[in-house]
């Protein structure tokens, strides 16, 4: 039975999860890491370390990021040496966001600000989706639901301090533990030209696409997702 932490994205709780962990719970230990909501991202890393090894007790473990949680995850992987089996990051490309991206973060911020936090419009949460979850109602809730169960104050320390990243790219392709990169193919966050271009540098490092999936890999596609979760827990270095 192996040991999994989790990760989740912005303003994500661990209903992320829920439709991923039945799928696996029965063969793993699986635990969901919350996001502090305050702090720099080194001080969030640091809160996520901090909690990997007060209840890991030493025991060796495997780490999953979901987006914002995907580069966490690889901030957090670099704490650990032997006792970090493998990394799988979910729906993103640890490096700087894009001009594009931090642009459009900033606008959501100062609109926030003006007017206060509501919740995801449907209507961003379906620009998230594949073309065939367009009309998932329940899907759509969940995601806005989740949104709901954070404040203003957390969405504004989502998308300000913890926007403000390095590339740690460089670092994936040295280190020799098993590093899976997973993704939907319709994923407009995600580079996928990119992690194909990084996984000819190491041969630890492997990209896996997702047909007819989204941004919300884990809710979207959670049967590929456990099955993509099963492979790589079979892999060593």
């Amino acid at each position: 039975m192996a040991l999994i932490y989790f990760i989740p994205g912005t303003m994500c709780n661990r209903a992320l999860w829920s439709s991923l962990w039945p799928k696996i719970a029965s063969h793993h230990q699986l635990v969901h890491l919350p996001i502090i909501d305050h702090g720099t991202m080194a001080e969030v890393v640091e809160d996520l370390v901090a909690k990997i090894q007060r209840s890991s007790d030493g025991e060796c473990f495997n780490l999953i990021g979901f987006s914002l949680g995907g580069y966490l995850a690889k901030a957090v992987s670099l704490h650990f040496s032997s006792q970090l089996a493998r990394l799988m990051v979910l729906s993103n490309t640890p490096k700087v966001l894009p001009e594009v991206e931090l642009a459009q973060r900033k606008i959501t911020i100062q609109t926030v600000v003006k007017y206060s936090y509501t919740g995801l419009k449907s209507n961003r949460i379906v620009s998230l989706l594949h073309k065939n979850q367009h009309s998932n109602q329940e899907l759509i809730g969940l995601i806005q639901a989740m949104a709901l169960s954070f404040n203003e104050k957390d969405l504004l320390h989502h998308l300000g301090a913890l926007s403000k990243r390095i590339d740690l790219c460089s670092i994936v392709e040295k280190e020799s533990r098993p590093t899976w990169f997973c993704y939907g193919d319709s994923d407009t966050l995600v580079d996928p030209d990119f992690l194909q271009k990084i996984q000819t540098s190491s041969r630890h490092i492997q990209s896996h696409p997702v047909l007819n999936c989204g941004h919300f890999l884990p809710l979207e596609k959670p049967t590929q997702a456990a099955s993509l979760v099963q492979a790589w827990l079979q892999e060593t270095v």
